[in-house]
């Protein structure tokens, strides 16, 4: 912890300090000065010993604020304006001491970093950025470094924390000042490695300056957040900026992806002139390859290849090619893509020293993010996916039919689509959102129809809607809606796709539950009710005695 004689050593030293009103009667006496706990921008964060920082944001000032923070403990004040006289009587009031710096935004990472003792350097922190795979790549590798008996944090969509006792957060990637608390905390709870994604906002916002990185890893990179960065130029160039700008011991990249490509080519002379960091690509393909890719001459670069793609009902197979060596994999995951993730979590774990066997066994076993194309049961497999609009529903559903189109013809090309020859068949049970886009709903219809052998239409969060005219609009879509089964009650809808899907006993049988995901909770009529669809399906076939070989 800081004092706060040592927290103004530091403003003084570091920015243009223009003003440190004292609140306390006899400053000489540094017994009576508030040991420093945290720093933070929140007031529901702030509590006993915590220095608020006071900033303009979009809508109000920090100050806005101030009596809820020294009514909570705060022991000082730090804004980018001076106070009013009412500010500062409370102030003065309640010994809560307030400075004012000039241009205090751009210093709060220095700031950060200072406070926490440089909480980065104690650790491996591994980041993830792209546009798709950052969530499942952390993922992986977070379940994979405690499978090697790795204590891991994660900070990301799904939350923030020691890995399995993770808490919500707002931001894919918080805010300066909490990334280094966080890091701060991680390091008293014993962690060794960290996982983060890194979005483009954050890169471009300063979120996550002065963090020392070991690893940093590009998925893919394609379209997106152009209404911040105003073009998908500026965007990729914040992608590039992460690699550029940041030095780290290893840097994995998308060899399929152009902006990888790019950053092989482009960042090799920093590389050489700082002696920094140690090139991983790795590469997906779908057929054996004659010879291993090989490294340039002048870069330092490690190769994974994944090829002899294999996909089924179960799951996914592969040959891992490393080091001249090939082995053998097998993971529970669905989606050609969610290889190409695997494959670039396998390389941010072996990059660390990790031996490729251990890691290889580690990764047999890893899980999909709950919600997302998550397997909940096998012989049926049953996917319990969030997709809610009729884009992703199509990339959903495709997906699933190459895994079981692939388990019934191997002779076949695995992306070869055609309903008619398979022995398997594929279920989708779906709904749509009241009070939300109805334009959606006859194309989510239609796209079930052409997807899948068999459609249950039901309930999703009808909200304030009726939920049978939700299910008229979805229908509309359909050029033969006499065929789909409505089963308004979504608890038993999903229950008679799998009562259908276990009938035949088929192994390449596939049961889609799409558009809730993770969510607990259903709402109908303005209120919440507790509803997962996956325990859903796990109490079903216990019910039923039935063997649950996820």
């Amino acid at each position: 912890m800081k004092s706060l004689d040592e927290l103004s050593a530091y403003l003084q030293q570091k920015m243009r300090l223009e003003q440190f009103i004292h609140s306390h009667e006899d400053a000489s006496q540094t017994e009576q000065l508030p040991e420093l706990s945290s720093l933070t921008n929140d007031s529901r964060q702030v509590g006993k010993g915590t220095v608020f920082v006071a900033l303009q944001g979009q809508r109000s000032h920090g100050l806005d604020y101030l009596s809820q923070v020294v009514e909570k403990g705060a022991a000082v004040v730090l804004a980018d304006r001076l106070p009013s006289e009412s500010e500062r009587d409370l102030c003065a009031q309640l010994q809560v001491d307030f400075i004012y710096c000039d241009d205090l935004v751009h210093e709060l990472a220095g700031l950060a970093d200072w406070f926490y003792d440089s909480p980065s350097s104690r650790l491996k922190v591994i980041g993830v950025t792209g546009t798709n795979g950052k969530t499942s790549t952390a993922f992986y590798c977070a379940q994979m470094l405690q499978s090697l008996d790795v204590k891991v944090g994660l900070i990301g969509t799904l939350g923030y924390g020691v890995f399995g006792q993770l808490h919500k957060g707002v931001n894919t990637t918080p805010d300066v000042l909490q990334v280094h608390r966080l890091l701060a905390q991680f390091v008293a709870q014993g962690v060794s490695y960290v996982v983060m994604e890194v979005s483009s906002h954050a890169i471009e916002l300063g979120r996550i300056a002065k963090v020392q990185f070991a690893t940093l890893a590009l998925t893919q990179v394609s379209s997106d957040h152009l209404d911040f960065h105003g073009s998908q130029e500026a965007y990729e160039a914040a992608k590039v900026k992460l690699f550029h700008d940041f030095p780290a011991e290893h840097k994995i990249l998308n060899l399929n992806d152009a902006v990888g490509q790019s950053l092989v080519n482009r960042c090799h002379p920093y590389c050489i002139r700082q002696h920094d960091c140690v090139f991983w690509g790795y590469q997906l393909k779908h057929a054996e390859l004659e010879d291993e890719v090989q490294p340039k001459e002048w870069l330092n670069l490690c190769v994974n290849l994944g090829i002899n793609l294999q996909l089924s009902p179960q799951g996914m197979t592969f040959t891992l090619l490393h080091a001249q060596r090939k082995l053998p994999m097998h993971v529970p995951l669905l989606g050609a893509f969610n290889a190409e993730n695997l494959l670039c979590a396998l390389s941010c774990v072996m990059a660390n020293g990790f031996e490729p066997d251990e890691v290889v066994e580690a990764a047999r076993t890893v899980e999909s993010v709950e919600g997302r194309m998550q397997i909940v049961h096998q012989r049926p497999t049953v996917v319990v996916d969030f997709a809610h609009t009729h884009d992703a529903l199509e990339k959903l559903l495709e997906s699933v039919r190459q895994h079981q189109q692939a388990a019934s013809d191997a002779q076949k090309d695995p992306f070869y689509i055609d309903k008619g020859i398979h022995e398997g068949q594929v279920w989708v049970v779906f709904g749509c959102g009241g009070d939300r886009d109805q334009k959606k709903r006859p194309l989510m219809g239609a796209v079930a129809e052409r997807w899948a052998d068999k459609v249950i239409v039901t309930s999703d969060n009808p909200r304030n809607e009726e939920p049978e005219k939700i299910i008229e609009q979805i229908l509309q879509g359909m050029q033969s809606p006499q065929q789909v089964d409505v089963i308004v009650d979504r608890k038993q809808a999903i229950e008679e796709a799998l009562l259908q899907a276990t009938r035949e006993h088929r192994d390449n049988n596939l049961v889609v539950i799409a558009g809730k995901g993770h969510e607990d909770y259903q709402e109908i009529a303005g209120k919440r009710y507790p509803f997962h669809d996956g325990s859903v399906v796990k109490e079903w076939f216990a019910d039923k005695s039935l063997t649950n070989k996820v």
